[in-house]
């Protein structure tokens, strides 16, 4: 009897020894894979920072382009409205010296 109770609380501490080294080990993994994960992570907000910087540049660009258009646009505007308004003072003008001489 002693020896059946021998062997099993040695089986019991070897069962127990094996899986603290496995807990471990499995912990040890883990971390590892933890701070892999940090790595990662660090590398991916230094890719998002300059992928935000390049979009930001490029719509900088695009209302940059917007306003010049928009300047383009005001400008013939203001150039047709006034050249309307001078065509028919002109018109106006010549058609009172037509009926004077009429």
């Amino acid at each position: 009897m002693g020896k059946i109770l021998s062997f099993f609380i040695s089986f019991l501490l070897i069962t127990v020894i094996s899986q603290a080294e496995e807990k471990s080990v499995k912990n040890a993994i883990i971390f590892q894979k933890l701070i892999d994960i940090d790595k990662r992570l660090t590398i991916l907000e230094a890719q998002f920072r300059n992928f935000k910087e390049k979009t930001n540049k490029r719509s900088d660009h695009f209302i940059q382009f917007l306003w010049i258009i928009t300047g383009i646009f005001t400008t013939l505007t203001v150039f047709v409205i006034g050249f309307a308004y001078w065509n028919i003072r002109i018109f106006q003008n010549t058609l009172k010296e037509i009926i004077c001489l009429v």
